[in-house]
C-alpha cells in the first residue's frame, strides 16, 4: 500500500513539473497559481490512469500510431482541462498540441530515469 501511495505521489510530481515545464516555453499555456497547477496535475493523472491502458490496448495492432496517439490524448486531455478548471489556459490547439508532446517527454524520460 505505501508503495502505491508513493508511486501515486511521484506521478503527481512528475505531472506538476511536466505542466510547469510546458507552461515555460509555451507562451499562452498557463496556470493562475500553484494551487490550480496542482489540480490540474492531478486531475491529468487520474484521467491518463483510465484513458491511457485503454488507448494502448486499442492500439496495439497499429504499433507506428501507438505513441502518435498519446501525444493526442495528452492534448485532448489538456484541452479539456483549460475548458474546466477556472485559471487554466491552454490557447490556440497548436499550443495544446504542443504542451502534450512536452507533457509526454517529460513523462517517458523520468520514467527511464526512475525504472
Amino acid at each position: 500500500m505505501k508503495r502505491l501511495i508513493l508511486k501515486f505521489l511521484a506521478g503527481w510530481t512528475v505531472n506538476a513539473v511536466a505542466i510547469y515545464i510546458a507552461s515555460m516555453y509555451l507562451i499562452n499555456f498557463n496556470y493562475d497559481s500553484w494551487q490550480v497547477l496542482a489540480l490540474v496535475s492531478l486531475t491529468f493523472g487520474v484521467i491518463s490512469m483510465f484513458a491511457k491502458p485503454i488507448l494502448k490496448l486499442l492500439s496495439l495492432p497499429f504499433a507506428i500510431i501507438g505513441p502518435i496517439l498519446l501525444f493526442v490524448v495528452n492534448s485532448v486531455i489538456l484541452f479539456v482541462l483549460g475548458s474546466y478548471v477556472q485559471g487554466f489556459h491552454t490557447g490556440d490547439i497548436r499550443t495544446v498540441v504542443f504542451a502534450g508532446i512536452i507533457v509526454a517527454v517529460v513523462n517517458f524520460v523520468v520514467h527511464l530515469v526512475i525504472k
